[in-house]
């Protein structure tokens, strides 16, 4: 049960991060200290193993075209 509760952890962590990249131009660090990361080396890190993208690849390729 407790591995089930951190993937879910995890995932909703990478949609916030997904979100906030597409949705604001805020830093890729202010992002990763927004959601608890101290490092935003290691931020990169999770991201990346999570979508299989950096976050500014991320970014570039959501094409800011959901601006606020």
């Amino acid at each position: 049960m407790l591995c089930r509760d951190l993937a879910i952890a995890h995932q909703r962590l990478l949609l916030q991060a997904r979100r906030n990249l597409t949705f604001t131009q805020a830093p890729v660090a202010e992002i990763a200290e927004a959601l608890g990361f101290a490092d935003p080396a290691y931020f990169a890190r999770c991201f990346r193993r999570g979508t299989g993208q950096s976050p500014l690849n991320y970014r570039r390729r959501a094409g800011g075209q959901h601006q606020l």
